[in-house]
C-alpha cells in the first residue's frame, strides 16, 4: 500500500494505470496503457460481478477515456492547490467518510422504497373493499327492493283471483236461488246458461288481472334491469380507480428510485474527488435506473379515474291495482227480451210460463 502526491492510497505506481489498480478498476488494466489509449486489436473479455463478460471494444475505450480525462483533470486541480500534505489527507478522508454516509443513507433509502409502496398498496386495498362493501350493501337494499314489489305484484295477482272466484260462487248461488224461486231450479239456465255466463265473466276478470300483474311486473323488471347495467358500471368505474391507483403508486415509486439514485451516482463522483474511487458502481447504478425507466414505462401513462361512490340507483315504479268489484249480470230489465242479456232473457221466459201455469205451480 502506497500514498500518491495527493493522499491517495492504492497499490501501484503513481500514474494513471497506478490511479486504476487504487480504485478497484482492475478490469481496466489488461488493455490500457498510461497515457489512457487501449489496444485496439484487445478482445474485451472481462469479470463483472463474479460474471465473464464481453465487452464492446468501443464502449470499453470510451469508458477507459473518460477515467483518464477524470485522473488528468484531478491530477491538474490538485497542481493548482497547495498540494496534499498529511493535513490535506486526513481532510479529504474526513470528508470522504461523510459521503460515505450519504451514500448509506441513500441506499438504506432505496431498500425502503419497497415496504413504503407496499404500505401504499394495502392502503389502496382497504379503500377499495370498503368501497366495493358500499356497492355490495347498496345493491342488497335494491335487490330487497326489487323483490318486495315483485312479490306484492304476485300477492295482488292472488288476491284478485281469489276474489273473482268468490265473486262468481256468490253470483252464482245467487242466480240460482232465483231460479229455484222461480221453479226453474232444475231448468237447462240452471244447469247450463247460468253457470257459463258466470264462468265468461270470471274469465274476462281474470284476463284483466292477469293484464294488470303483467304490467306492473315489466315495469319492475324494466327498472330493475336499467339499475344492473348503472350497477355494473360503478363496479367497472372501482376496477378502474383501482388499477389506476396500483399504476399510480408504482410509477411514483421508480420516479423516487431515479432520483434517489442519481444521488448515489452523485456521492460517489464526488466521494472519488477526495481519495477514493467509485469502481463499478456507476455502471451499476445507471443500470439500476435504466431498469426503473423501463419499468415506468411497461406500466405505460394511466390517468387515475376519479371514484366518487355508487351512483345506481333502483327506482321502484308504484304498481297499479285492479279492482275486481262485483260479478256485473244484471237480472233486472224492462221486461223486454230482446234487448237484455241472455240470462235476462232466459228468467223472463221463465217467468212467464210461470205466470201461465206452466210449471204446474199456483198463480
Amino acid at each position: 500500500m502506497a500514498t500518491n502526491q495527493y493522499g491517495q492510497n492504492y497499490v501501484g505506481n503513481d500514474d494513471f494505470r497506478g490511479w486504476l489498480a487504487g480504485n478497484g478498476l482492475q478490469r481496466y488494466l489488461s488493455f490500457t496503457g498510461n497515457d489512457g489509449n487501449v489496444d485496439p486489436r484487445a478482445q474485451i473479455v472481462s469479470n463483472i460481478d463474479g460474471k465473464t463478460v464481453t465487452e464492446s471494444a468501443m464502449d470499453y475505450a470510451n469508458d477507459v477515456r473518460n477515467l483518464y480525462d477524470y485522473w488528468n483533470n484531478q491530477r491538474s486541480d490538485l497542481n493548482k492547490t497547495s498540494g496534499y500534505n498529511d493535513t490535506n489527507a486526513a481532510t479529504n478522508r474526513n470528508v470522504a467518510n461523510a459521503y460515505n454516509e450519504s451514500i448509506s443513507r441513500t441506499n438504506s433509502a432505496i431498500d425502503d422504497l419497497a415496504g413504503a409502496l407496499q404500505n401504499r398498496l394495502d392502503n389502496i386495498e382497504g379503500n377499495y373493499n370498503t368501497y366495493k362493501n358500499e356497492q355490495q350493501s347498496a345493491y342488497n337494499k335494491q335487490k330487497s327492493s326489487y323483490d318486495t314489489s315483485s312479490r306484492q305484484n304476485m300477492n295482488d295477482l292472488v288476491a284478485n283471483r281469489n276474489d273473482i272466484t268468490n265473486n262468481a260462487s256468490r253470483s252464482l248461488r245467487s242466480l240460482l236461488r232465483i231460479l229455484g224461486a222461480m221453479g226453474a231450479g232444475n231448468s237447462s239456465v240452471a244447469k247450463y246458461n247460468v253457470p257459463e255466463m258466470v264462468k265468461a265473466q270470471a274469465d274476462e276478470q281474470y284476463a284483466k288481472a292477469g293484464s294488470t300483474y303483467a304490467a306492473n311486473q315489466a315495469n319492475l323488471d324494466t327498472n330493475w334491469n336499467n339499475y344492473l347495467l348503472d350497477h355494473e358500471n360503478d363496479k367497472k368505474k372501482l376496477e378502474d380507480w383501482r388499477t389506476g391507483q396500483i399504476k399510480t403508486a408504482k410509477q411514483d415509486t421508480e420516479k423516487e428510485r431515479i432520483n434517489l439514485l442519481n444521488q448515489l451516482s452523485q456521492n460517489y463522483v464526488d466521494r472519488a474527488q477526495y481519495g477514493e474511487g467509485y469502481g463499478d458502481n456507476l455502471r451499476q447504478i445507471t443500470d439500476r435506473i435504466n431498469a426503473a425507466n423501463q419499468t415506468i414505462k411497461d406500466l405505460g401513462r394511466y390517468t387515475t379515474p376519479q371514484y366518487t361512490g355508487t351512483t345506481a340507483v333502483y327506482d321502484t315504479p308504484a304498481l297499479s291495482s285492479y279492482e275486481t268489484g262485483k260479478m256485473n249480470i244484471n237480472t233486472g230489465g224492462d221486461n223486454n227480451a230482446t234487448s237484455g242479456s241472455s240470462l235476462l232473457a232466459a228468467l223472463q221466459g221463465i217467468n212467464k210460463k210461470k205466470n201461465a201455469n206452466q210449471f204446474g205451480v199456483e198463480a
